[in-house]
């Protein structure tokens, strides 16, 4: 028992300031550890924890802010990808059509309008993988 109050102690005297506050703020302490984290904050003088809990909720404010205007400008790409890949499909479905009713060309003509009809549902599934994949890593 004794060993174990003096590792702490040593632990806590030998952290930081902020790695201190950084503990207490956090907390899952057991009784004897916060008591002695509370005893080496008082020897350094620290006594408000407030200021330090502020300044850490600007941070986690400021990281997910961040992350969610990345998330904007994923999700704006992914709508353009998605309206380009429409875009083509749906000028393959009109140049088969061209093709088949203009140049009388079957094969080809059919060939365009089915390749292009298979890539609708293609640009649309991976345009959400992509939407669902880039909420995930970039969730607050």
């Amino acid at each position: 028992m004794t060993d174990r109050i003096t590792s702490l102690t040593e632990r806590y005297s030998a952290l930081g300031d902020d790695e201190l506050r950084n503990i207490s703020v956090t907390g899952g302490l057991t009784a004897e550890a916060s008591e002695l984290l509370q005893r080496e904050l008082r020897r350094r003088g620290i006594s408000d924890l407030g200021e330090y809990k502020e300044h850490l909720q600007r941070v986690d404010d400021t990281q997910a802010e961040k992350k969610r205007h990345a998330l904007q400008r994923k999700e704006a790409r992914i709508g353009l990808y998605l309206r380009v890949g429409y875009g083509v499909s749906f000028l393959g479905i009109l140049a088969g059509l061209f093709a088949l009713y203009v140049q009388h060309d079957e094969r080809n003509g059919v060939g365009m309008i089915v390749a292009s009809v298979i890539l609708l549902p293609i640009v649309w599934v991976l345009s959400l993988a992509r939407r669902l994949l880039w909420r995930l890593l970039l969730r607050p």
